[in-house]
């Protein structure tokens, strides 16, 4: 079994290492934004994340963060407000964060923390399937 390779807490490093990983895919995408006076990115695979909710769920409660000091401390409020309400997944290997973006997942990362969030933001389709109200479906016969 290969070794895994632990992220670092440099965000240009684990983002170098996913491009490397995904051996630059066309259908990765690096959203890179300022969360609370930190450079962070946001990762997924192109078609895999519903991008409304990633918007309206992820990207503008990040945005709306006020600075932080200290990155570990932002993570966690990021893990306590922001992703409180939505499926996550932590991961700290290069190995880990791939497979989980691979699967659906996007990555939250924060420079300066050597661990990503993985936020469950199923492809728009899923989504729209999991708001229909089953409880008013009627069968005709």
């Amino acid at each position: 079994m290969a070794q895994e390779t632990r992220l670092t807490p440099s965000l240009a490093t684990t983002l170098a290492a996913l491009r490397t990983a995904f051996d630059v895919s066309a259908d990765l995408v690096i959203r890179e934004v300022t969360v609370g006076s930190h450079a962070a990115a946001l990762v997924s695979i192109e078609g895999m994340v519903d991008r409304h909710m990633m918007a309206d769920a992820v990207i503008l409660p990040l945005l709306r963060l006020p600075p932080y000091a200290d990155a570990e401390v932002l993570m966690r409020d990021i893990r306590e407000t922001v992703l409180g309400f939505v499926d996550f997944l932590e991961a700290d290997t290069v190995e880990r964060l791939s497979e989980l973006i691979m699967s659906g997942f996007a990555a939250v990362l924060i420079d300066g923390v050597a661990t990503a969030f993985d936020v469950l933001l199923a492809a728009k389709d899923v989504c729209v399937m999991a708001a229909v109200d089953r409880h008013h479906d009627t069968v005709a016969r």
